[in-house]
């Protein structure tokens, strides 16, 4: 008998990608839509789907509304998806495939994320494969909440599934500025929170840009991907700089 597949999807106002995300995952015996109390139509577009919704108080960096999710989910496995992001149907066949012969060798799975930037699928700057683990079975898994973009940490033996899931992050400039600067803030945030040394924060604001970006636009191929290489890359720097300026300035105020 196969076992029983739970979806978690968490989201805040967006209105523009939440059906797509939805449909990619009715699939699944059960979706679960945790969701920061969005202000415009994403609440009501996942009415209109099968999914449970669960409104908490919105985390910038989702983790927090990810634990409540796996928190809830009835499944005996559970997929973890953002509302940008949305599951292929042959992803959703293997994945049924190799579940049907449950109990598996593995507590997870991961998978490689396919990232498109403005309409075209990015392979360079660390943009894939990106491997992530998305897929475990209840009880082995939990996100520590510690950083924006942050791996779940998993007890047990992990498997590869290389089938894609896809991954569609901005649908214009202003969301890609708008999600630069909430990660940025996230992370300085995080920051405070630890106290982090100013000293090492100094340091880091001298080496981190410049090394960021020799990473990025030649180690891992940023100057083959013309303009989206090397925006993805220039980016990188700001972030390194906004975080550890604005974490060095609030700290001397």
């Amino acid at each position: 008998m196969r076992s029983k597949i739970s979806v978690v999807i968490t989201s805040f106002n967006e209105e523009h990608k939440i059906a797509r995300a939805l449909s990619s995952a009715l699939w699944a015996d059960e979706i679960i839509v945790v969701d920061g109390f969005s202000q415009d139509r994403t609440p009501q577009i996942i009415r209109q789907f099968p999914a449970r919704l669960i409104q908490i108080p919105n985390d910038p960096g989702m983790m927090s509304m990810r634990n409540y999710g796996i928190k809830e989910a009835r499944g005996d496995w559970i997929f973890i998806l953002d509302a940008d992001e949305v599951i292929p149907p042959s992803l959703a066949e293997k994945i049924k495939k190799i579940l049907i012969n449950d109990p598996v060798p593995y507590v997870a799975f991961r998978f490689p994320r396919q990232q498109y930037f403005f309409s075209r699928w990015v392979k360079c700057c660390t943009w894939y494969p990106d491997y992530q683990i998305r897929l475990f079975r209840k009880g082995f898994g939990f996100y520590p909440n510690q950083h924006i973009h942050e791996q779940i940490k998993i007890e047990g033996p992990i498997g590869l599934i290389n089938l894609p899931f896809q991954h569609f992050p901005y649908r214009n400039w202003e969301e890609f500025k708008r999600k630069l600067q909430r990660n940025i803030n996230f992370e300085v945030n995080k920051l405070i929170e630890k106290n982090y040394p100013p000293q090492r924060a100094l340091l880091d604001l001298y080496w981190r840009p410049g090394a960021r970006f020799l990473s990025l636009f030649f180690r891992h191929r940023g100057i083959l991907g013309g303009w989206r290489g090397l925006i993805l890359s220039l980016a990188a720097v700001y972030h390194e700089l906004a975080i550890y300026s604005l974490y060095l300035k609030k700290k001397i105020i």
